[in-house]
């Protein structure tokens, strides 16, 4: 449903939109900001009463998102708060749906002081939701642009039917800050899952080395335990020294100190000990998985029966 299906909807309800009030005390200020920018008086007065703007275009993006993205590439704010004033300031009236009247959306800032946005769901939060800083902190930063101050900021929470609050913006980035970014808990199961996903790929190298060894020699004629033992015997110097080298490469990790230190430290911590247990473990449970799978898939025997067949089609040739 776009908005103007929804504007019809609304209005066979028999609800007023917003768009259509004619609130003389803000609708001035709005209208004397309008003439000083140079709009007629008369232009002036038709827009005064506009109060919904979105994107232009039917747009839903404000291109805010890539300008905080790549914020080694300006210095000053004014360039955001122009890139959110331009990109979302289609007004949406009865006469005027879609359309980007210049100065409109800037002149109804004129007086803003609280920027508002409603929350429904515990899915995502003001620090991990990119929206928030989009819209949110886009329209912030576009009052602060008009009016020379900042809006306060702050969360309509209806997360909990029949027990709406507002919350103060600061204290709801606090709130989710506590629960994940300052939670030891939180950061130590992200983190170490991180080093047990990487360790998994490790281990499966360093298998892969002894493994292709191992079965190339099985395809030469030795046996599954033979084959297994030539292999560790072989690979077991570049399995030890790629270990090795981890190990040494993850030591700056477990001491690490200043911002965000404990997550390198169970990092670390994570990848020295599981490299560590996985590559001793590993020399001698990689030659064994590899004789008992063999041996439960039969490899010798059919290994056997084929090399037979082979032999008799030879002597009936």
């Amino acid at each position: 449903m776009n908005i103007e299906e929804m504007s019809k909807k609304i209005e066979a309800l028999g609800i007023v939109p917003v768009v259509k009030l004619d609130d003389a005390e803000d609708a001035v200020p709005l209208a004397k900001a309008l003439i000083a920018g140079g709009m007629s008086a008369e232009q002036a007065k038709s827009l005064s009463n506009a109060r919904l703007f979105g994107g232009v275009n039917g747009n839903f993006g404000t291109g805010v998102t890539g300008m905080v993205q790549n914020s080694g590439n300006w210095e000053d704010t004014k360039g955001i708060a122009e890139t959110y004033l331009n990109n979302m300031g289609a007004l949406y009236t009865e006469d005027h749906w879609g359309e980007h009247v210049e100065g409109v959306f800037k002149a109804a800032l004129v007086n803003t002081d609280t920027v508002v946005q409603s929350r429904s769901s515990n899915s995502w939060g003001p620090l991990s939701l990119d929206h928030v800083y989009e819209f949110t902190g886009g329209l912030s930063l576009a009052a602060r642009h008009v009016t020379g101050k900042d809006p306060g900021a702050y969360f309509n929470d209806l997360r909990t039917p029949g027990r709406p609050k507002v919350q103060e913006a600061g204290e709801a980035a606090m709130v989710e800050a506590r629960s994940t970014v300052l939670n030891p808990k939180y950061i130590n199961d992200i983190f170490l899952q991180v080093s047990l996903i990487m360790l998994i790929g490790l281990a499966a190298k360093n298998a892969i080395l002894i493994v292709e060894y191992a079965k190339a020699k099985f395809n030469e004629g030795l046996s599954l335990r033979d084959a297994a033992i030539e292999g560790a015997r072989l690979r077991v110097r570049p399995v030890i020294m790629t270990a090795f080298a981890f190990l040494m490469g993850v030591i700056p990790l477990i001491f690490a100190t200043g911002s965000n230190a404990v997550a390198r430290n169970v990092m670390g911590l994570g990848l020295f000990g599981g490299m560590l247990i996985a590559t001793l473990i590993g020399i001698f449970a990689y030659p064994a998985l590899f004789v008992w799978i063999g041996k439960m898939g039969k490899y010798e025997q059919k290994r056997t029966a084929k090399q037979q067949e082979m032999t008799n089609s030879e002597h009936h040739e």
